[in-house]
């Protein structure tokens, strides 16, 4: 599992056990207690250990029905030192009733963009040079993690159809638990998702009444590696 993976990965918006992804993101709440403007940074380790090996800033902004989000990583400390590598995702659209409806994902890593656009009157959403129909509720993997604050999951699952800017995938997140995470702010109540694709596990812990984006986020992959993404400021 490489750096990049720990912002690459999707999260999925889920309110109630067995809800289609257009039934869910209609539970979306169009208001939300966060600012219009803030970031998030990240330390990202590995093994548990807490060895750092990079950094992240999430960003958010909202500006009448529209809005932007940006994530950056980056390696760090020793590890820049030997192999440097930085990557930004950019997510572009409207604030809805249902909450973020995507219009443009685009990802940056190495030499190489990924791009996914959403084409909402045609029912059409392109990654690449690929085509597929779009499903109401579906985001891309930086958009997902804001929705899915918004819906305050509690409970249960839900499929739902993401945008990578290289393929459409349909993806199922599961609440495992409601847990206390201690963080550079005090003890925060979480929401404690997990997924797996693959032959990797993603777990990560939401709490909307603080940030809407997530505290922590790890990744166990195939190897046994474990990458472990936790919140050290919030600045809003």
């Amino acid at each position: 599992m490489k750096l990049h993976h720990l912002v690459a990965w999707v999260a999925v918006a889920l309110l109630f056990p067995n809800l289609s992804a257009a039934e869910a993101g209609e539970g979306a709440r169009s208001s939300h207690p966060w600012p219009r403007e803030g970031h998030l940074n990240y330390s990202v380790m590995r093994g548990d250990g807490g060895f750092v090996v990079g950094r992240a800033t999430v960003e958010w902004h909202i500006e009448g029905k529209t809005y932007a989000l940006k994530s950056t990583v980056e390696t760090a400390g020793l590890v820049a030192l030997f192999k440097s590598f930085k990557a930004i995702q950019e997510s572009h659209g409207e604030v809805t009733p249902s909450g973020l409806r995507p219009s443009v994902f685009v990802q940056e890593r190495g030499k190489g963009t990924e791009k996914a656009q959403f084409d909402w009157l045609r029912g059409t959403v392109r990654n690449g040079e690929t085509e597929d129909p779009l499903v109401a509720g579906t985001q891309d993997v930086l958009s997902v993690y804001y929705q899915l604050a918004l819906m305050s999951p509690t409970r249960g699952f839900v499929e739902i159809p993401i945008a990578t800017g290289r393929k459409l995938a349909l993806y199922r997140f599961e609440v495992i638990a409601m847990e206390l995470l201690t963080t550079d702010d005090g003890p925060q109540k979480t929401v404690h998702l997990r997924a797996k694709t693959g032959n990797d596990t993603m777990d990560l812990w939401l709490a909307p009444q603080f940030s809407p984006l997530p505290l922590r986020i790890t990744i166990l992959d195939k190897k046994g590696d474990l990458y472990d993404q936790r919140a050290t400021l919030l600045s809003r």
